[in-house]
Protein backbone atom coordinates (compact mmCIF):
# COMPACT_ATOMS: atom_id res chain seq x y z
CA UNK A 1 0.00 0.00 0.00
CA UNK A 2 2.80 2.36 0.80
CA UNK A 3 4.30 1.44 -2.53
CA UNK A 4 0.83 2.80 -4.10
CA UNK A 5 1.15 5.92 -1.51
CA UNK A 6 4.80 6.98 -3.79
CA UNK A 7 3.14 5.95 -7.02
CA UNK A 8 0.80 8.71 -7.01
CA UNK A 9 4.05 10.86 -7.07
CA UNK A 10 6.68 8.71 -8.75
CA UNK A 11 3.87 8.82 -11.71
CA UNK A 12 4.41 12.54 -11.70
CA UNK A 13 8.05 13.33 -12.66
CA UNK A 14 10.06 11.94 -15.64
CA UNK A 15 8.19 11.23 -18.15
CA UNK A 16 7.91 12.72 -21.16
CA UNK A 17 5.79 10.85 -23.45
CA UNK A 18 2.04 12.17 -24.03
CA UNK A 19 -0.75 9.91 -22.58
CA UNK A 20 -3.44 8.64 -24.61
CA UNK A 21 -6.60 8.30 -22.97
CA UNK A 22 -10.41 8.02 -23.41
CA UNK A 23 -12.79 10.01 -21.15
CA UNK A 24 -16.33 9.28 -19.70
CA UNK A 25 -17.50 12.90 -18.50
CA UNK A 26 -20.15 13.13 -16.27
CA UNK A 27 -21.08 10.36 -14.31
CA UNK A 28 -23.44 10.62 -11.79
CA UNK A 29 -22.36 9.43 -8.41
CA UNK A 30 -25.29 11.50 -6.23
CA UNK A 31 -27.81 13.90 -6.38
CA UNK A 32 -27.60 16.73 -3.51
CA UNK A 33 -30.45 19.09 -3.48
CA UNK A 34 -31.61 18.54 -7.31
CA UNK A 35 -27.74 19.05 -8.32
CA UNK A 36 -26.27 16.31 -9.75
CA UNK A 37 -22.99 15.40 -8.03
CA UNK A 38 -20.19 14.09 -10.98
CA UNK A 39 -16.40 12.95 -11.69
CA UNK A 40 -15.23 12.21 -15.40
CA UNK A 41 -13.38 8.79 -15.59
CA UNK A 42 -9.79 9.35 -17.74
CA UNK A 43 -8.81 5.34 -18.83
CA UNK A 44 -5.86 5.00 -20.58
CA UNK A 45 -6.07 3.48 -24.08
CA UNK A 46 -3.13 1.39 -23.44
CA UNK A 47 -2.29 -0.97 -20.85
CA UNK A 48 -3.71 -0.30 -17.26
CA UNK A 49 -2.33 -1.27 -14.02
CA UNK A 50 -5.75 -2.02 -12.58
CA UNK A 51 -5.07 0.90 -9.63
CA UNK A 52 -7.68 3.65 -9.49
CA UNK A 53 -6.87 7.04 -8.00
CA UNK A 54 -9.39 9.33 -7.17
CA UNK A 55 -8.16 13.01 -8.14
CA UNK A 56 -10.48 15.20 -5.15
CA UNK A 57 -11.08 18.20 -7.81
CA UNK A 58 -10.59 21.02 -4.73
CA UNK A 59 -9.15 24.38 -4.47
CA UNK A 60 -10.47 26.38 -1.71
CA UNK A 61 -13.37 23.40 -1.23
CA UNK A 62 -14.74 24.65 -4.41
CA UNK A 63 -14.91 22.34 -7.07
CA UNK A 64 -15.37 22.99 -10.72
CA UNK A 65 -16.19 21.17 -14.19
CA UNK A 66 -13.01 23.20 -15.64
CA UNK A 67 -10.63 20.51 -15.31
CA UNK A 68 -7.73 21.79 -17.56
CA UNK A 69 -5.02 22.14 -14.69
CA UNK A 70 -6.37 18.79 -13.57
CA UNK A 71 -5.60 16.86 -16.78
CA UNK A 72 -1.94 18.70 -16.35
CA UNK A 73 -1.47 16.19 -13.50
CA UNK A 74 -3.33 13.28 -14.04
CA UNK A 75 -1.43 12.80 -17.32
CA UNK A 76 1.86 11.31 -15.72
CA UNK A 77 -0.39 8.89 -14.15
CA UNK A 78 -2.76 7.89 -17.13
CA UNK A 79 1.08 7.06 -19.23
CA UNK A 80 1.90 4.72 -16.52
CA UNK A 81 -1.32 2.91 -16.64
CA UNK A 82 -3.55 4.02 -13.41
CA UNK A 83 -7.16 4.80 -14.51
CA UNK A 84 -8.34 8.55 -12.81
CA UNK A 85 -11.88 9.60 -11.70
CA UNK A 86 -11.83 13.18 -11.34
CA UNK A 87 -14.34 13.98 -8.28
CA UNK A 88 -16.44 17.51 -8.10
CA UNK A 89 -18.37 17.54 -4.78
CA UNK A 90 -20.60 20.13 -3.78
CA UNK A 91 -18.70 23.65 -3.23
CA UNK A 92 -18.45 26.58 -0.75
CA UNK A 93 -19.72 28.46 0.41
CA UNK A 94 -23.33 26.36 -0.61
CA UNK A 95 -21.63 23.35 1.05
CA UNK A 96 -19.89 23.18 3.99
CA UNK A 97 -17.08 21.30 4.68
CA UNK A 98 -19.27 18.20 6.92
CA UNK A 99 -21.31 18.21 3.14
CA UNK A 100 -18.34 17.96 1.06
CA UNK A 101 -16.78 15.12 2.98
CA UNK A 102 -19.97 13.03 2.54
CA UNK A 103 -19.82 14.05 -1.10
CA UNK A 104 -16.06 12.41 -1.29
CA UNK A 105 -17.18 9.33 0.80
CA UNK A 106 -19.75 8.62 -1.50
CA UNK A 107 -18.00 9.22 -4.81
CA UNK A 108 -15.30 6.63 -3.24
CA UNK A 109 -18.24 3.87 -2.78
CA UNK A 110 -19.54 3.96 -6.33
CA UNK A 111 -16.11 4.02 -7.85
CA UNK A 112 -15.60 0.74 -5.75
CA UNK A 113 -19.08 -0.52 -6.41
CA UNK A 114 -18.68 -0.28 -9.60
CA UNK A 115 -14.79 -1.29 -9.87
CA UNK A 116 -15.05 -4.13 -12.23
CA UNK A 117 -16.65 -1.98 -15.29
CA UNK A 118 -14.05 0.34 -14.60
CA UNK A 119 -10.90 -2.38 -14.98
CA UNK A 120 -10.07 -1.65 -11.06
CA UNK A 121 -9.20 -3.52 -8.57
CA UNK A 122 -11.37 -2.29 -5.70
CA UNK A 123 -8.77 -3.05 -3.03
CA UNK A 124 -6.42 -0.98 -4.93
CA UNK A 125 -7.80 2.72 -4.54
CA UNK A 126 -5.78 5.91 -4.19
CA UNK A 127 -6.60 9.42 -3.26
CA UNK A 128 -4.70 12.36 -4.38
CA UNK A 129 -5.32 16.07 -3.69
CA UNK A 130 -3.61 19.68 -4.05
CA UNK A 131 -4.67 22.48 -0.67
CA UNK A 132 -7.99 21.95 0.01
CA UNK A 133 -8.08 18.75 -2.46
CA UNK A 134 -4.97 17.42 -0.15
CA UNK A 135 -6.95 17.68 3.34
CA UNK A 136 -9.84 15.58 1.62
CA UNK A 137 -7.72 13.23 0.79
CA UNK A 138 -6.39 13.25 3.86
CA UNK A 139 -9.63 13.03 5.75
CA UNK A 140 -10.77 9.83 3.18
CA UNK A 141 -7.59 8.33 4.20
CA UNK A 142 -8.14 8.73 7.92
CA UNK A 143 -11.91 8.21 8.40
CA UNK A 144 -12.82 6.13 5.36
CA UNK A 145 -15.60 3.68 6.55
CA UNK A 146 -16.99 0.39 6.20
CA UNK A 147 -20.17 0.06 4.68
CA UNK A 148 -22.93 -0.46 6.39
CA UNK A 149 -24.56 -4.23 5.39
CA UNK A 150 -28.59 -3.46 6.39
CA UNK A 151 -28.38 -0.24 4.24
CA UNK A 152 -31.34 -0.13 1.26
CA UNK A 153 -28.20 1.48 -1.45
CA UNK A 154 -26.27 -1.01 -2.65
CA UNK A 155 -23.49 1.51 -3.28
CA UNK A 156 -23.84 2.51 0.78
CA UNK A 157 -22.82 -1.06 1.95
CA UNK A 158 -19.10 -0.94 0.57
CA UNK A 159 -16.60 0.92 2.20
CA UNK A 160 -15.13 4.27 1.83
CA UNK A 161 -11.73 3.22 2.26
CA UNK A 162 -8.77 4.14 0.32
CA UNK A 163 -5.61 2.48 0.14
CA UNK A 164 -2.79 5.01 -0.41
CA UNK A 165 -3.33 8.80 -0.02
CA UNK A 166 -0.35 11.35 -2.06
CA UNK A 167 -1.22 15.05 -1.57
CA UNK A 168 0.13 18.46 -2.12
CA UNK A 169 0.29 21.41 1.19
CA UNK A 170 -2.81 19.47 2.50
CA UNK A 171 -4.24 21.37 5.92
CA UNK A 172 -4.52 19.41 8.63
CA UNK A 173 -5.65 20.94 11.70
CA UNK A 174 -7.72 24.22 11.87
CA UNK A 175 -7.04 24.39 15.64
CA UNK A 176 -3.91 24.69 15.99
CA UNK A 177 -2.88 26.19 12.67
CA UNK A 178 0.30 28.24 12.49
CA UNK A 179 1.35 27.61 15.85
CA UNK A 180 0.02 25.59 19.01
CA UNK A 181 -3.43 27.02 19.39
CA UNK A 182 -4.00 29.61 16.40
CA UNK A 183 -7.50 29.13 15.02
CA UNK A 184 -8.06 28.78 11.49
CA UNK A 185 -12.54 27.65 11.65
CA UNK A 186 -12.79 30.00 8.35
CA UNK A 187 -10.90 33.06 10.37
CA UNK A 188 -7.32 34.28 10.77
CA UNK A 189 -5.19 33.26 7.19
CA UNK A 190 -8.77 31.06 6.21
CA UNK A 191 -10.83 34.00 6.42
CA UNK A 192 -11.21 34.45 2.51
CA UNK A 193 -12.39 30.41 2.78
CA UNK A 194 -15.29 31.01 6.01
CA UNK A 195 -18.12 29.50 3.20
CA UNK A 196 -16.34 26.56 3.96
CA UNK A 197 -16.39 26.18 8.13
CA UNK A 198 -20.19 27.83 7.69
CA UNK A 199 -21.37 24.71 10.08
CA UNK A 200 -25.45 24.69 9.59
CA UNK A 201 -27.83 22.45 11.31
CA UNK A 202 -31.32 21.01 10.41
CA UNK A 203 -34.02 23.42 12.78
CA UNK A 204 -37.03 20.94 12.77
CA UNK A 205 -39.35 22.99 13.07
CA UNK A 206 -38.73 25.82 10.16
CA UNK A 207 -37.33 22.47 8.35
CA UNK A 208 -34.52 24.50 7.09
CA UNK A 209 -31.08 24.66 7.63
CA UNK A 210 -29.79 27.08 10.26
CA UNK A 211 -26.29 28.75 11.43
CA UNK A 212 -24.21 27.21 14.31
CA UNK A 213 -23.58 29.88 16.53
CA UNK A 214 -22.39 28.15 19.21
CA UNK A 215 -18.22 28.73 19.52
CA UNK A 216 -18.10 25.63 21.86
CA UNK A 217 -19.79 23.19 19.23
CA UNK A 218 -18.16 25.22 16.41
CA UNK A 219 -15.01 24.26 17.79
CA UNK A 220 -15.57 20.70 18.13
CA UNK A 221 -16.92 20.29 14.23
CA UNK A 222 -13.59 22.34 13.64
CA UNK A 223 -11.58 19.39 15.35
CA UNK A 224 -13.94 17.17 13.36
CA UNK A 225 -13.06 18.29 10.07
CA UNK A 226 -9.22 18.12 11.05
CA UNK A 227 -7.38 14.91 9.80
CA UNK A 228 -5.28 14.72 12.57
CA UNK A 229 -7.37 14.09 15.50
CA UNK A 230 -8.62 11.27 12.97
CA UNK A 231 -5.31 9.56 12.83
CA UNK A 232 -5.18 5.69 13.86
CA UNK A 233 -3.48 2.04 12.99
CA UNK A 234 -5.87 1.53 10.18
CA UNK A 235 -5.04 5.12 8.56
CA UNK A 236 -3.97 4.73 4.93
CA UNK A 237 -0.45 5.33 4.44
CA UNK A 238 0.50 8.70 3.21
CA UNK A 239 2.91 10.52 1.14
CA UNK A 240 2.46 14.68 1.56
CA UNK A 241 4.52 17.27 -0.69
CA UNK A 242 4.84 20.48 1.13
CA UNK A 243 6.61 24.08 0.65
CA UNK A 244 8.61 25.44 3.50
CA UNK A 245 7.97 28.80 2.61
CA UNK A 246 4.17 28.38 2.76
CA UNK A 247 2.17 31.17 3.75
CA UNK A 248 -1.41 29.75 3.34
CA UNK A 249 -0.58 26.37 4.95
CA UNK A 250 2.30 26.54 6.84
CA UNK A 251 4.48 23.30 6.32
CA UNK A 252 3.83 22.69 10.44
CA UNK A 253 0.56 21.27 9.49
CA UNK A 254 2.19 18.54 7.11
CA UNK A 255 5.00 17.92 9.61
CA UNK A 256 2.17 17.36 12.67
CA UNK A 257 0.26 14.91 10.73
CA UNK A 258 3.64 12.39 9.40
CA UNK A 259 4.78 12.51 12.84
CA UNK A 260 1.45 11.28 14.55
CA UNK A 261 1.16 9.25 11.69
CA UNK A 262 4.16 7.25 12.63
CA UNK A 263 3.18 6.75 16.14
CA UNK A 264 0.81 5.05 14.91
CA UNK A 265 2.24 2.90 13.39
CA UNK A 266 1.12 4.20 9.68
CA UNK A 267 3.48 4.64 6.76
CA UNK A 268 4.02 8.51 6.28
CA UNK A 269 6.55 10.35 4.50
CA UNK A 270 6.89 14.30 4.20
CA UNK A 271 9.06 15.35 1.49
CA UNK A 272 9.92 19.28 1.78
CA UNK A 273 9.82 21.82 -1.32
CA UNK A 274 12.68 23.99 0.00
CA UNK A 275 11.80 27.93 -0.69
CA UNK A 276 8.39 26.88 -2.18
CA UNK A 277 5.07 28.84 -1.26
CA UNK A 278 1.47 27.61 -2.00
CA UNK A 279 0.78 26.11 -4.90
CA UNK A 280 4.02 26.65 -6.19
CA UNK A 281 4.50 27.32 -10.15
CA UNK A 282 6.84 24.42 -11.11
CA UNK A 283 4.50 22.10 -9.00
CA UNK A 284 3.96 19.98 -12.42
CA UNK A 285 7.83 19.86 -13.40
CA UNK A 286 8.97 19.06 -10.34
CA UNK A 287 12.43 16.96 -10.27
CA UNK A 288 12.22 13.36 -9.97
CA UNK A 289 12.92 13.08 -6.26
CA UNK A 290 9.68 10.78 -5.75
CA UNK A 291 11.13 8.09 -8.54
CA UNK A 292 13.55 7.40 -6.56
CA UNK A 293 11.46 7.14 -3.58
CA UNK A 294 9.85 4.48 -5.20
CA UNK A 295 12.48 2.62 -6.50
CA UNK A 296 13.74 2.89 -2.53
CA UNK A 297 10.45 1.44 -1.65
CA UNK A 298 10.39 -0.96 -4.77
CA UNK A 299 14.01 -1.99 -3.92
CA UNK A 300 12.92 -3.69 0.09
CA UNK A 301 10.23 -5.50 -2.05
CA UNK A 302 11.91 -7.01 -4.27
CA UNK A 303 15.06 -7.89 -1.64
CA UNK A 304 13.31 -10.38 0.49
CA UNK A 305 12.11 -12.62 -2.64
CA UNK A 306 15.65 -12.24 -4.52
CA UNK A 307 17.61 -13.53 -1.33
CA UNK A 308 14.45 -16.83 -0.71
CA UNK A 309 14.84 -16.96 -4.72
CA UNK A 310 18.88 -17.05 -4.32
CA UNK A 311 18.22 -19.84 -1.09
CA UNK A 312 16.19 -22.13 -3.68
CA UNK A 313 18.53 -21.93 -6.27
CA UNK A 314 21.14 -23.27 -3.49
CA UNK A 315 18.80 -26.31 -2.40
CA UNK A 316 18.64 -27.16 -6.17
CA UNK A 317 22.27 -27.05 -6.71
CA UNK A 318 22.90 -29.03 -3.53
CA UNK A 319 20.66 -32.11 -4.22
CA UNK A 320 22.21 -32.16 -8.19
CA UNK A 321 25.76 -32.33 -7.11
CA UNK A 322 24.95 -34.72 -3.89
CA UNK A 323 25.16 -37.73 -3.63
CA UNK A 324 22.17 -38.82 -1.17
CA UNK A 325 22.38 -42.11 0.96
CA UNK A 326 20.40 -44.48 0.74
CA UNK A 327 17.08 -45.54 3.41
CA UNK A 328 18.28 -48.83 5.64
CA UNK A 329 15.05 -50.08 4.88
CA UNK A 330 14.96 -49.19 1.13
CA UNK A 331 13.25 -52.30 -1.19
CA UNK A 332 15.59 -52.51 -4.06
CA UNK A 333 12.90 -54.38 -6.00
CA UNK A 334 12.93 -52.88 -9.29
CA UNK A 335 9.45 -50.39 -9.66
CA UNK A 336 7.26 -51.63 -11.98
CA UNK A 337 5.68 -48.16 -13.12
CA UNK A 338 3.49 -49.29 -15.85
CA UNK A 339 1.77 -52.48 -14.34
CA UNK A 340 1.47 -50.08 -10.86
CA UNK A 341 -0.18 -47.40 -12.80
CA UNK A 342 -2.82 -49.70 -14.68
CA UNK A 343 -3.69 -51.54 -11.17
CA UNK A 344 -4.10 -48.14 -10.08
CA UNK A 345 -6.42 -47.29 -13.08
CA UNK A 346 -8.52 -49.98 -12.94
CA UNK A 347 -8.76 -49.43 -8.60
CA UNK A 348 -11.85 -47.36 -8.68
CA UNK A 349 -11.96 -46.44 -5.43
CA UNK A 350 -8.45 -45.12 -5.83
CA UNK A 351 -9.36 -42.94 -8.59
CA UNK A 352 -12.69 -41.83 -7.03
CA UNK A 353 -10.12 -41.09 -3.78
CA UNK A 354 -7.98 -38.62 -6.46
CA UNK A 355 -10.78 -37.15 -7.74
CA UNK A 356 -12.72 -36.52 -4.27
CA UNK A 357 -9.20 -34.75 -2.88
CA UNK A 358 -9.15 -32.83 -5.75
CA UNK A 359 -12.48 -31.32 -5.25
CA UNK A 360 -11.62 -31.10 -1.14
CA UNK A 361 -8.60 -29.17 -2.19
CA UNK A 362 -10.16 -26.86 -4.28
CA UNK A 363 -13.41 -26.32 -1.47
CA UNK A 364 -10.34 -25.59 1.16
CA UNK A 365 -8.69 -23.10 -1.43
CA UNK A 366 -11.63 -21.18 -2.34
CA UNK A 367 -13.46 -21.18 1.48
CA UNK A 368 -10.20 -19.53 2.82
CA UNK A 369 -9.20 -17.39 -0.06
CA UNK A 370 -12.92 -15.47 -0.40
CA UNK A 371 -14.04 -14.90 3.13
CA UNK A 372 -12.16 -11.80 2.77
CA UNK A 373 -14.35 -10.65 -0.51
CA UNK A 374 -17.41 -12.38 1.32
CA UNK A 375 -17.03 -9.90 4.20
CA UNK A 376 -16.33 -7.21 2.40
CA UNK A 377 -18.35 -7.11 -0.83
CA UNK A 378 -22.02 -8.96 0.99
CA UNK A 379 -21.27 -6.97 4.85
CA UNK A 380 -19.36 -3.54 3.43
CA UNK A 381 -16.34 -4.50 6.26
CA UNK A 382 -12.45 -3.65 5.70
CA UNK A 383 -10.27 -5.93 4.32
CA UNK A 384 -8.70 -5.89 8.12
CA UNK A 385 -12.17 -7.22 9.49
CA UNK A 386 -12.11 -9.64 7.05
CA UNK A 387 -9.06 -10.86 7.85
CA UNK A 388 -10.04 -11.70 11.31
CA UNK A 389 -12.72 -14.41 10.30
CA UNK A 390 -10.18 -15.91 7.38
CA UNK A 391 -8.07 -16.15 10.98
CA UNK A 392 -10.91 -18.11 13.03
CA UNK A 393 -11.52 -19.98 10.37
CA UNK A 394 -7.96 -21.37 10.16
CA UNK A 395 -7.92 -21.79 13.83
CA UNK A 396 -11.22 -23.86 13.79
CA UNK A 397 -10.05 -26.02 11.15
CA UNK A 398 -6.69 -26.20 13.54
CA UNK A 399 -9.14 -27.48 16.31
CA UNK A 400 -11.65 -29.35 14.52
CA UNK A 401 -8.88 -31.50 13.81
CA UNK A 402 -7.83 -32.80 17.23
CA UNK A 403 -11.92 -33.14 17.85
CA UNK A 404 -11.86 -35.22 15.19
CA UNK A 405 -9.26 -37.37 15.47
CA UNK A 406 -10.71 -38.08 18.65
CA UNK A 407 -13.95 -39.13 16.82
CA UNK A 408 -12.32 -41.79 14.90
CA UNK A 409 -12.19 -43.89 18.27
CA UNK A 410 -15.83 -44.58 17.94
CA UNK A 411 -16.99 -43.99 13.96
CA UNK A 412 -14.85 -45.15 11.06
CA UNK A 413 -13.32 -43.16 8.63
CA UNK A 414 -15.88 -44.13 5.94
CA UNK A 415 -18.54 -43.09 8.40
CA UNK A 416 -16.76 -39.84 9.62
CA UNK A 417 -16.23 -38.65 6.27
CA UNK A 418 -19.47 -38.29 4.56
CA UNK A 419 -20.71 -36.53 7.74
CA UNK A 420 -18.49 -33.83 7.36
CA UNK A 421 -19.26 -33.89 3.93
CA UNK A 422 -22.99 -33.35 4.33
CA UNK A 423 -21.90 -30.67 6.98
CA UNK A 424 -20.00 -28.64 4.69
CA UNK A 425 -22.66 -28.69 2.31
CA UNK A 426 -25.17 -27.30 4.79
CA UNK A 427 -23.05 -24.40 5.72
CA UNK A 428 -21.74 -23.81 2.19
CA UNK A 429 -25.57 -23.30 1.25
CA UNK A 430 -26.17 -21.03 4.69
CA UNK A 431 -23.01 -18.91 2.81
CA UNK A 432 -24.89 -19.03 -0.17
CA UNK A 433 -29.12 -18.38 0.51
CA UNK A 434 -28.53 -16.58 3.79
CA UNK A 435 -27.73 -12.78 3.48
CA UNK A 436 -25.64 -11.30 6.30
CA UNK A 437 -23.38 -12.05 9.19
CA UNK A 438 -25.60 -15.64 9.34
CA UNK A 439 -24.08 -16.15 5.82
CA UNK A 440 -20.46 -14.90 6.76
CA UNK A 441 -20.81 -17.40 10.18
CA UNK A 442 -21.64 -20.28 7.81
CA UNK A 443 -18.30 -19.64 5.94
CA UNK A 444 -16.32 -19.68 8.65
CA UNK A 445 -17.72 -22.75 10.12
CA UNK A 446 -17.10 -24.37 7.06
CA UNK A 447 -13.66 -24.67 8.64
CA UNK A 448 -14.81 -27.75 11.63
CA UNK A 449 -15.90 -29.87 8.47
CA UNK A 450 -12.66 -29.87 6.30
CA UNK A 451 -10.61 -30.72 9.43
CA UNK A 452 -9.62 -34.13 8.75
CA UNK A 453 -10.84 -34.23 4.88
CA UNK A 454 -7.56 -34.42 3.37
CA UNK A 455 -6.12 -37.17 5.45
CA UNK A 456 -9.03 -38.87 5.39
CA UNK A 457 -9.79 -39.09 1.73
CA UNK A 458 -5.98 -39.61 1.50
CA UNK A 459 -6.24 -43.17 3.59
CA UNK A 460 -9.12 -44.58 2.60
CA UNK A 461 -7.63 -44.21 -1.22
CA UNK A 462 -4.02 -45.71 -0.46
CA UNK A 463 -5.94 -48.36 2.01
CA UNK A 464 -5.14 -52.43 -0.03
CA UNK A 465 -2.76 -51.02 -2.10
CA UNK A 466 0.54 -52.44 -1.08
CA UNK A 467 3.25 -51.58 -2.92
CA UNK A 468 1.17 -49.97 -5.38
CA UNK A 469 0.80 -47.12 -2.58
CA UNK A 470 4.04 -45.64 -3.43
CA UNK A 471 2.90 -44.37 -6.82
CA UNK A 472 -0.89 -44.06 -5.27
CA UNK A 473 0.32 -41.27 -3.03
CA UNK A 474 1.91 -39.45 -5.54
CA UNK A 475 -1.26 -39.02 -6.87
CA UNK A 476 -3.15 -38.33 -4.55
CA UNK A 477 -1.04 -35.53 -3.74
CA UNK A 478 -1.09 -34.46 -7.24
CA UNK A 479 -4.41 -34.36 -6.81
CA UNK A 480 -3.79 -30.66 -5.36
CA UNK A 481 -2.70 -29.03 -8.17
CA UNK A 482 -6.34 -29.82 -9.60
CA UNK A 483 -7.90 -28.36 -7.03
CA UNK A 484 -5.90 -25.47 -7.74
CA UNK A 485 -7.99 -24.73 -11.27
CA UNK A 486 -11.06 -24.06 -9.49
CA UNK A 487 -10.58 -20.50 -7.30
CA UNK A 488 -10.00 -18.29 -11.05
CA UNK A 489 -13.53 -19.87 -11.99
CA UNK A 490 -14.91 -18.91 -8.70
CA UNK A 491 -13.20 -15.35 -8.89
CA UNK A 492 -14.41 -14.79 -12.79
CA UNK A 493 -18.03 -15.31 -11.19
CA UNK A 494 -17.29 -13.31 -8.71
CA UNK A 495 -17.18 -10.43 -11.44
CA UNK A 496 -20.27 -11.31 -12.82
CA UNK A 497 -23.42 -9.13 -12.59
CA UNK A 498 -25.95 -10.61 -9.85
CA UNK A 499 -28.27 -13.91 -10.56
CA UNK A 500 -31.86 -13.73 -10.85
CA UNK A 501 -32.69 -17.25 -9.73
CA UNK A 502 -36.31 -16.85 -9.95
CA UNK A 503 -37.29 -17.19 -6.69
CA UNK A 504 -34.68 -14.93 -5.15
CA UNK A 505 -31.85 -12.66 -6.72
CA UNK A 506 -28.25 -13.96 -5.85
CA UNK A 507 -25.31 -11.58 -5.58
CA UNK A 508 -22.32 -12.76 -7.94
CA UNK A 509 -20.45 -13.33 -4.37
CA UNK A 510 -22.62 -15.27 -2.87
CA UNK A 511 -23.24 -17.63 -6.32
CA UNK A 512 -19.72 -17.68 -6.64
CA UNK A 513 -19.76 -20.06 -3.53
CA UNK A 514 -21.69 -22.84 -5.83
CA UNK A 515 -17.73 -24.02 -6.70
CA UNK A 516 -17.46 -25.27 -2.97
CA UNK A 517 -21.23 -26.69 -2.56
CA UNK A 518 -20.08 -28.79 -5.80
CA UNK A 519 -17.32 -30.04 -4.47
CA UNK A 520 -18.48 -30.82 -1.05
CA UNK A 521 -21.45 -32.81 -2.44
CA UNK A 522 -18.36 -34.96 -4.62
CA UNK A 523 -16.37 -35.22 -1.24
CA UNK A 524 -19.90 -36.95 0.08
CA UNK A 525 -20.30 -38.86 -2.94
CA UNK A 526 -16.75 -40.72 -2.18
CA UNK A 527 -17.58 -40.77 1.31
CA UNK A 528 -21.05 -42.61 1.07
CA UNK A 529 -19.56 -44.71 -1.73
CA UNK A 530 -16.54 -46.01 0.92
CA UNK A 531 -19.20 -46.91 3.09
CA UNK A 532 -21.28 -48.82 0.80
CA UNK A 533 -19.38 -49.84 -2.44
CA UNK A 534 -16.35 -50.33 -1.40
CA UNK A 535 -16.84 -51.30 2.09
CA UNK A 536 -15.57 -54.89 1.29
CA UNK A 537 -11.77 -52.99 0.05
CA UNK A 538 -11.66 -50.41 3.03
Amino acid sequence: MWLLAVSLFAAGWGLAAEPVYDRIEDVIYARKYGTALTFDIFRPKGPTNGIGIVYAVSGGWYSSHDLNGAIVRMAPLLARGYTVFAVVHGSQPKFAIPEILEDMHRAVRFIRFHARDYGIDPDRIGITGVSAGGHLSLMQGTCGADGNPAAKDPIDRVSSRVQAVGCFCPPTDFLNYGKPGEDAIGRGVLANYAGAFDFRELDPKPRKLVPIVDEARIVELGRRVSPIYHVSASSAPALILHGDADLLVPIQQAETLVEKMKEAGVDAKLVVKPGAQHGWPDMDADPAAFTKLADHDLDIIIGPYAILGLVVLAVMVVFAIAKLPRSQHENHKELDILGTLKRLGGNAKYIEGVIAQAFYVGAQIMCWTFIIQYAEKELGMSKADGQWYNMIAMGIFVSSRFVCTYLLKFFSPGGLLPALAVGGVALVAGTIFIHGMTGLYCLVGVSACMSLMFPTIYGIALKGLGDDAKLGAAGLIMAIGGGCLMPPVQAWIMDQSAFNLGFMTLSSIRMSFVLPLVCFIAVAIFGFRTSNVHKHTY
